[in-house]
């Protein structure tokens, strides 16, 4: 996949930060905690959902290629449906958490 935007995985910490990388290498996304009028339920959920945007898109690129390219459509419909279901199940779980 190429992507403009940092790589995922994005985690976030306890101090209300996206970030991606680890260690002595990382880059901070975003802060959630800076809009201090938002209530921690909503900033927790907005948290989710950022750090979940690049399976979220990986899931969408992935059902469209599975949709649109020529030789995959000849594969079992059922079995091709499946992975792309998988994989935005898997990408919509982590949004929600």
């Amino acid at each position: 996949m190429n992507t403009k935007h940092t790589p995922g995985p994005w985690t976030r910490d306890d101090d209300g930060f996206i970030y991606a990388g680890s260690g002595e290498t990382y880059v901070t996304l975003a802060d959630f905690d800076c809009t201090r009028d938002l209530d921690i339920d909503e900033r927790e959920a907005n948290k989710s959902l950022a750090c979940a945007a690049p399976e979220l898109l990986a899931a969408l690129e992935l059902a469209v290629h599975y949709l649109d390219h020529p030789d995959i459509r000849a594969m079992n419909f059922a079995m091709r449906s499946e992975v792309a279901s998988v994989k935005a199940h898997v990408a919509i779980a982590k949004a929600k958490a």
